[in-house]
């Protein structure tokens, strides 16, 4: 049986966790039903220690479960300081969580961030279905590529308003023409 998940890993690229990992990512998985102030001094525990990212990529997972500020406060300390996967895996936790007061921090991530995350902030307002900061955005893109990205996450949204607002101000493009036809509004088109 290990030989076979040696060969599947092989073959489909993907990373099989470790024995090591796999215990600790069960432990993160049964904080989930622990009360916050128990949980979330593990879950710090286990981003500041000598951890896989896998294994910190699902402490940021289990983070954005929590409602409390603490959690949040620690996701978007995360979204702000890590980089790469983790620092992205952060931005999405953040989506996953929904909460207006850690959504409203990252358009300041998106504007000082590379490609890769200016596509996990999109990626998170899809997620939190957040249409206006998504709009926004939009509006205030540096570069005519954040603009077609942004149009093209509404389209995703099925933000018809927010589309059809973009017409009117003039950011006609391919880009808004794709949107409304993902957003199934042919008579914005």
């Amino acid at each position: 049986p290990k030989a076979n998940r040696t060969e599947q890993s092989a073959r489909d690229g993907s990373k099989r966790p470790t024995e090591a990992e796999a215990l600790a990512i069960a432990a993160l998985r049964a904080l989930m039903s622990a009360p916050p102030e128990r949980a979330l001094p593990l879950i710090e525990k286990t981003l500041r220690d000598n951890k896989s990212e896998l294994v910190k990529a699902r402490a940021l997972f289990v983070l954005g479960q929590f409602d409390s500020p603490a959690a949040q406060t620690l996701l978007l300390k995360n979204a702000r300081e890590r980089t790469g996967n983790l620092q992205r895996e952060a931005i999405r936790s953040i989506g996953i969580s929904g909460q207006a007061g850690s959504l409203a921090e990252l358009p300041s991530l998106y504007a000082n961030g590379n490609a890769e995350v200016q596509e996990a902030v999109l990626n998170a307002f899809l997620i939190a279905d957040d249409k206006n900061q998504v709009m926004q955005l939009a509006l205030t893109a540096g570069t005519p590529e954040q603009r077609d990205r942004a149009m093209q996450t509404l389209g995703a949204m099925g933000a018809v308003l927010q589309l059809r607002e973009l017409a009117k101000r003039g950011f006609g493009s391919d880009a808004l023409v794709q949107a409304f036809g993902i957003a199934g509004d042919l008579d914005g088109l």
